[in-house]
């Protein structure tokens, strides 16, 4: 069944609150900051994701775990979709994504 993007984005916010608690309570955001794998990990997940369409990452990785508003809407306005931690390089899997008629993946960030 083919979702329209707005119901499919409507679907992600209500159930992100309900997945909140899923991110690790222990998790520092500036641990290991300069860590070689987590830069690695950051410059190869912006490349294949930045500017490809929500519908595509969703295809790829799934269901996300979390999904979040961006406080004061972002600029451009959009949300974040959260994956688990990447085993290799500790990083939480996190994407900016663009409100748009289509929503776009405005870049991935390793926190």
């Amino acid at each position: 069944m083919k979702w329209p993007a707005g119901m499919l984005l409507l679907a992600f916010i209500a159930a992100g609150c309900e997945n909140a608690h899923r991110i690790p309570r222990e998790y520092h955001p500036m641990a290991a900051a300069n860590d070689p794998l987590r830069m690695q990990r950051d410059r190869e997940m912006n490349s294949r994701w930045q500017n490809r369409p929500l519908s595509e990452l969703l295809g790829t990785l799934g269901t996300p775990q979390t999904v979040l508003t961006i406080p004061g809407g972002g600029n451009p306005p959009g949300f974040a979709v959260i994956y688990g931690i990447d085993a290799r390089s500790g990083c939480i899997d996190a994407f900016a994504v663009n409100i748009e008629s289509n929503p776009q993946v405005r870049m991935y960030v390793c926190r």
